[in-house]
């Protein structure tokens, strides 16, 4: 594909395709599943606590990404810009399903195949523990906290996720924190 090379970096490349074009958009799509799919994927398993809701949800968004790219203006990375997308496509999934407030992590039994190496951990009743306290916070506190400590994003890059400010995101990533503790006071010594 010209224009595209998959060694150049995805963001680099994007101001100088016409991503109107479908076959741009394809070859656009493609690198960005190599580069962030997986991220994508566990952001929604995060948000959601289920696997084979992630499933649908990661393709769902990934088609909403694909359609919405010729709108893509640039201010942001791709990333961010799709993580938008995602954040706001999962919030209106689990409005729909009356789960806002909490997660069930009754679904999360069945862990899924692909999320990496921070689910290799030899205390997974702690790992359980802490999935389960993230999955009592309100929604703008666990939002936060998942982009930050799983998703490793930087506090402007969730700033630019969730719409708010960076003063917004320390300000919630404290209270999350101090949420957390009280929720795993009897867990962690």
């Amino acid at each position: 594909m010209k224009g595209l090379s998959m060694a150049i970096p995805l963001d680099a490349t994007l101001k100088t395709l016409d991503l109107a074009d479908e076959e741009v958009r394809t070859k656009v799509i493609e690198k960005f599943i190599d580069e962030h799919g997986q991220r994508l994927f566990n952001l929604i398993y995060w948000k959601t606590g289920n696997y084979e809701d992630a499933k649908d949800l990661t393709a769902e968004v990934i088609f909403k990404i694909y359609k919405a790219l010729p709108k893509f203006r640039g201010d942001a990375n791709l990333y961010t810009w799709a993580y938008r997308i995602a954040i706001n496509h999962v919030n209106r999934f689990l409005l729909k399903r009356s789960l806002l407030k909490f997660v069930s992590f009754e679904d999360m039994k069945r862990e899924p195949e692909c999320l990496d190496a921070r689910q290799d951990t030899d205390d997974s009743g702690l790992s359980e523990a802490v999935r389960q306290a993230v999955s009592k916070l309100p929604q703008k506190y666990r939002d936060v906290v998942v982009l930050f400590y799983f998703e490793n994003c930087k506090y402007e890059e969730i700033a630019q996720i969730l719409g708010i400010s960076v003063g917004t995101v320390k300000s919630r990533l404290n209270r999350a924190r101090s949420k957390l503790s009280k929720l795993l006071e009897g867990v962690i010594k």
